[in-house]
């Protein structure tokens, strides 16, 4: 089975929608205030634990799978999201689109850049996602789908499009069976 059919039928079967990122909340909220109604992208959103979470901030959201099981669900669960099924490796909006742009528990390391450029000035990029630890102790994501120290950082400062770091942390995040080996940035457009 493909990995995307594996996707749609994880999705399908509706899994439980986990809290939202603590990381994720607390900078949303930031950029709400500074930005209200703005517009906001959940990419890989997933169940939609973040679309939803920026609906309630008052976000223009748009949700972003490839499973289009995964848009379905989120685009019934909140009818203030607009769901787009898409691959992040062709992303189909316009440059300077988003204020906020989340990206969770999902790498594509090539697309930083273009979520870079699909920033207005001042907008902000939210990774968080998993580092090479997590590998290392669980055997899950593939070794490819996780980070090196200090590589996220890299990543966004190595592109044509200026950004400053608001925060960034890398190591170990929750606690029990949430407990997961994190690396999470906020950069803003400058």
């Amino acid at each position: 089975m493909s990995d995307r059919a594996q996707w749609h039928e994880r999705h399908r079967a509706r899994p439980e929608r986990s809290a939202p990122s603590p990381f994720v909340a607390r900078h949303a909220a930031r950029v709400a205030r500074r930005l209200p109604g703005a517009p906001a992208l959940d990419l890989a959103c997933g169940s939609g634990r973040h679309s939803i979470l920026l609906a309630e901030h008052g976000f223009r959201t748009v949700a972003l799978d490839y499973a289009a099981s995964a848009c379905r669900r989120v685009a019934e669960d909140d009818g203030r999201i607009l769901a787009v099924v898409a691959d992040a490796a062709a992303l189909p909006f316009r440059a300077t689109t988003f204020a906020l742009i989340v990206q969770t528990r999902f790498l594509d390391r090539a697309i930083i850049p273009e979520l870079l450029r699909l920033l207005v000035r001042g907008g902000e990029l939210l990774i968080e996602t998993f580092l090479v630890a997590q590998y290392e102790a669980t055997g899950h994501p593939r070794r490819s789908f996780c980070l090196e120290p200090g590589e996220l950082a890299r990543l966004c400062g190595a592109t044509a499009v200026a950004v400053e770091i608001v925060e960034m942390h890398e190591g170990l995040v929750g606690h029990g069976d949430d407990a997961a080996h994190l690396a999470a940035i906020a950069v803003r457009k400058v």
